[in-house]
């Protein structure tokens, strides 16, 4: 996908913009296996290809194949000496330029090695059809050595000189405080600023359980005339160096910036998170880190590279050099993702790479979604995003997102939420209402079925954190949208929004979450339970409301109007159906079955003849009382995915919302509120209840009427 902003930019800008995509495209568009690459190796058997015995391999280099001699040469290297013979191997070049190696013992997935061949350094071109074979940056064994910091400002330079887009706006300023790390990155206090127009970066990081350097109202004071180098946490001085050797005289350190026992001076501050991170010259998230004494700057040595020479004739001047290595794993997202939505690829519903300590954080999910440029340090490698591309220390993860596009399936939440914004900005740059118009409705899909799955299945520290760590991201949308934000949802969506249920996708069964501590959500938002939500619905489904959001509205606990809220409220038309709770069984009056496959919000107790959500159950009485509780029907759905639909192709003569076909209908779990007289509250919900098990005609023995949800 490209952004639809390319269109409407002017022809001197298209020219160059189509110039940086030529120059970004790879030379081959597919991967170029071994059967591709030199005649000594056929494929016998299609796809996989078989892999190849060494004595095979030992064969083809004595007649004289220079890339096999490569491959040789190159096993031998990262092997030590030590070729196994009665392993086999498999190789292939990928568009990029990676030339990988597969070397495992026939069928003992146990055994398998990969490993990753490029150019040495300064080795010039080959001939074909080695001729895309890339120049593959190192991954250095100390992150602060010369070579890793040549790479570390080759990345900020590419992207300063190159993305304007990437720039913050001119009119951005010094959040209120910052670090000052002076000329030597030694000198160091706590400066109030005064709107400067400077550049800053802005560190993300686990705070950890150990107790990190704030600052207090008993110690401002003392922060502004100077900070103690040996006081601070091994992560903040490692923040430090980064800065000092990028040229970034100020860092703004969220436990030294915001006064930690002052709420309101905390509420203050929260709230202009997003322009901080945003407005950022450099986010540097310390990764790799799971606390602030811990540090990020620590050495790699996986992935080291050892180098050869290999001598042949086909190469130019006789002899070629080369380097080798453990191939990283798949340059892919390591955050929480949620679930990937395609019907032939459910089975994928974990990390594409294992996660990073600061990618189990909220806060840190938001950081890195707002941040203009973000600096990883991790495990592996230093890894590089910013609004136009992705890179990595050794080059290969590189995406540009004016060539290869935007995946907001199968990306990372980062990706989706920028290419959300991307997309969005062309369509208002161009004026293309009707354009901007179907994108929301995207964004608000993607709001439902990537954002908030991934954010709610992360940790907080403090439970209250849990909407204003998300507020920030929540802020850039809402001038796009052009929308209100109420506790997790947007108004103009509620009709899909309010349709989540409790757990993680691919759980066998429904999970619970459970109430917080302290009230800071209505029970019809997500935000009202800790733990992770999903939707009901797939991209692949068809599925409308029929059901009507008449009015809502919250009133906020406190300055930051996107965080919790201290009351809250839903006003719907929509089919309530009167049924009875015993136990976990749920049936509909006129029902000769329940219903199944119920989600809970929460723990419940029988209080006063309902049932309520609660923390804790306290009460005596028993569930298994017969209790009414309502159905309040959200979404009606013909899911693609479902052979049992005998009109599920048919959209011409019946549609989705023919309440006479065969449909799936989800329902709201309603119990009337102690609290708001003739109100309700939401106990959880039946994702999918067949409608040929519901009464005939219930649509009309139960006609639309007018509710409040609180």
């Amino acid at each position: 996908m490209r952004p639809p902003s390319v269109s409407g930019l002017g022809r001197e800008t298209q020219q160059s913009v189509q110039s940086a995509i030529d120059e970004d495209r790879p030379a081959y568009r597919y991967k170029r296996y071994y059967d591709d690459l030199c005649g000594c190796h056929k494929n016998t058997s299609g796809h996989p290809r078989p892999f190849i015995p060494i004595p095979n391999l030992t064969k083809a280099v004595e007649n004289g194949c220079s890339i096999c001699s490569v491959v040789k040469h190159g096993l031998f290297t990262a092997l030590d000496g030590a070729i196994n013979p009665d392993y086999g191997f498999t190789f292939a070049v990928k568009p990029q330029g990676e030339f990988n190696i597969t070397f495992m013992k026939d069928r003992e997935w146990a055994t398998k090695q990969k490993f990753e061949m490029y150019l040495g350094r300064g080795q010039e071109k080959l001939n074909k059809p080695l001729d895309n074979m890339g120049n593959f940056r190192e991954i250095h064994e100390n992150p602060l050595s010369d070579g890793a910091i040549e790479r570390m400002k080759e990345l900020l330079d590419f992207c300063v000189n190159s993305h304007p887009q990437c720039c913050p706006p001119s009119d951005a300023h010094l959040p209120r405080r910052v670090i000052d790390i002076g000329d030597d990155g030694t000198n160091l206090r706590l400066y109030i600023s005064e709107g400067e127009k400077q550049q800053y970066a802005a560190l993300s990081h686990c705070w950890g359980p150990s107790q990190l350097l704030t600052t207090d109202r008993a110690t401002i004071s003392d922060r502004q005339k100077g900070i103690n180098w040996q006081d601070l946490p091994k992560t903040f001085r490692d923040a430090i160096k980064v800065c000092h050797i990028l040229g970034i005289r100020y860092i703004w350190i969220d436990s030294l910036c915001i006064i930690q026992d002052d709420r309101e001076d905390w509420e203050t501050e929260s709230v202009k998170m997003g322009d901080i991170y945003h407005n950022a010259y450099l986010t540097i998230a310390a990764s790799v880190s799971p606390g602030s004494l811990d540090g990020f700057l620590s050495t790699r040595e996986k992935h080291i590279s050892k180098e050869f020479s290999v001598a042949h004739s086909d190469f130019p001047g006789g002899l070629a050099r080369f380097k080798i290595r453990v191939a990283p794993s798949k340059h892919q997202r390591h955050d929480i993702p949620s679930k990937i939505r395609d019907r032939y690829r459910t089975n994928l519903i974990g990390p594409a790479e294992p996660m990073e300590p600061l990618d189990y954080r909220s806060w840190a999910f938001q950081e890195k979604l707002i941040s203009r440029r973000l600096l990883s340090f991790c495990s592996k490698e230093m890894e590089w995003d910013c609004l136009r591309c992705s890179d990595c220390e050794c080059g290969v993860r590189f995406r540009s997102f004016w060539s290869d596009g935007w995946d907001f399936r199968n990306s990372s939440a980062r990706q989706s939420y920028q290419g959300m914004i991307d997309f969005a900005e062309g369509y208002i740059e161009e004026n293309d209402l009707e354009g901007l118009g179907k994108w929301k409705k995207f964004i608000y899909q993607q709001w439902r079925m990537n954002i908030v799955p991934s954010y709610t299945q992360l940790r907080l520290t403090k439970e209250m954190d849990r909407l204003p760590a998300l507020s920030a991201v929540a802020q850039r949308l809402e001038g796009i949208l052009n929308d209100t934000y109420l506790c997790g949802h947007w108004r103009t969506d509620f009709e899909e929004s309010l349709a989540w249920s409790s757990g993680t996708y691919g759980s066998n069964s429904p999970s619970r979450g459970r109430l917080p501590e302290r009230y800071r959500a209505p029970s019809w938002s997500w935000a009202s339970i800790e733990g992770p939500v999903d939707t009901c619905f797939d991209y692949e489904d068809e599925y409308e409301p029929i059901f009507k959001v008449l009015e809502a509205g919250i009133t906020p606990a406190g300055k930051n109007i996107r965080a919790d809220a201290c009351d809250g409220f839903v006003r719907v038309s929509g089919y309530l159906l009167p049924s009875t709770m015993t136990g976990s069984v749920i049936k509909i009056d006129g029902s000769q079955e329940p219903c199944h496959d119920f989600y809970p919000d929460s723990l419940f107790e029988r209080r006063s003849g309902t049932i309520q959500r609660v923390r804790s159950v306290r009460t005596d009485e028993t569930l298994q009382q017969p209790t009414p509780v309502d159905l309040l029907a959200v979404l009606i759905a013909r899911p693609r995915s479902n052979t049992g639909f005998s009109d599920r192709k048919d959209t011409v003569h019946r549609k989705t919302t023919d309440l006479e076909a065969e449909r799936w209908i989800a329902f709201l779990v309603l119990t009337s509120s102690l609290g708001h007289s003739g109100a309700y509250e939401r106990l959880g919900i039946f994702k999918r209840v067949a409608s040929t098990s519901l009464p005939k005609k219930w649509y009309e023995t139960w006609p639309q009427k007018e509710v409040v949800l609180v």
